[in-house]
């Protein structure tokens, strides 16, 4: 009798893959909110937060966003070519 660890490694795969997809979704969701915030800011004058704020953190949530986007093509290129 041999037990083989194939279905477990491709369930935490699978749920990793879902947990970062979900953590980009939000990270993308915001970046997207204080780049509004930000515009509305610039074109109405409205402002919610302090520009400065606004702007780094639609920035900074954009380049993690771009990061975790690489990370989840890696690893999929990576689980392909595991197959």
């Amino acid at each position: 009798m041999s037990f083989t660890f194939g279905p477990y490694v491709e369930a935490c795969y699978r749920r990793s893959l879902k947990y970062r997809a979900i953590a980009l979704a939000v990270a993308a969701g915001s970046a997207l909110l204080f780049g509004a915030l930000y515009v509305v800011w610039l074109v109405a004058g409205v402002q919610v937060l302090p520009a400065p704020t606004m702007l780094i953190s639609a920035l900074s949530l954009a380049v993690v966003a771009v990061a975790l986007a690489l990370d989840i093509a890696a690893s999929r290129s990576e689980h392909r070519r595991g197959d």
